[in-house]
């Protein structure tokens, strides 16, 4: 059984507001008081009513980026997510969590996991991510990521743990 060590992002429940969290070009994003799974506060993001009018979904993301520098077996992730609403077909729309694992030789892995577009309750994604202890591990990245023509979705208590 690996050993689980502490989650290593900063600010997981966006208690703190947007601190150590950074929103992709033109992501209209905050720390909102209501619709908190835990805690007191949640990230929203939202696709204003403005780009409804466009051809082509939007994207909006947040993410955050931690350096490791160390040599790892793996990672768990675990969040939560609500929708507060999404206009789009369900091919039009991205509902997901982006990890991009940095390795100190240039190389990277990267995964996606995504949350239903129809469930419109608290939804929790858990998932482990296997990567080999031989190469080391520089940094990671978490993207929360919504893409649709109009909506907003709340990301809370969002964990990445090492597995040693």
């Amino acid at each position: 059984m690996p050993t689980l060590a502490h989650g290593i992002l900063t600010n997981n429940g966006f208690e703190e507001g947007t601190i150590n969290w950074t929103p992709g070009i033109g992501t209209f994003f905050h720390s909102i008081f209501e619709q908190s799974h835990l805690g007191l506060y949640c990230g929203r993001i939202q696709i204003p009513y403005s780009n409804y009018k466009s051809s082509t979904p939007s994207r909006m993301q947040i993410s955050q980026i931690v350096q490791v520098n160390k040599h790892l077996k793996g990672f768990i992730f675990r969040g939560w997510s609500i929708i507060e609403q999404l206009f789009g077909s369900s091919e039009n729309v991205t509902y997901q969590i982006e990890i991009v694992i940095h390795f100190i030789d240039r190389t990277k892995f990267e995964t996606i996991s995504k949350f239903s577009p129809y469930i419109h309750g608290w939804q929790l994604m858990s998932f482990t991510i296997n990567i080999s202890p031989k190469i080391l591990v520089e940094s990671v990245e978490v993207f929360c990521v919504l893409g649709a023509f109009r909506g907003a979705v709340y990301f809370d208590d969002l964990n990445l743990i090492e597995i040693n």
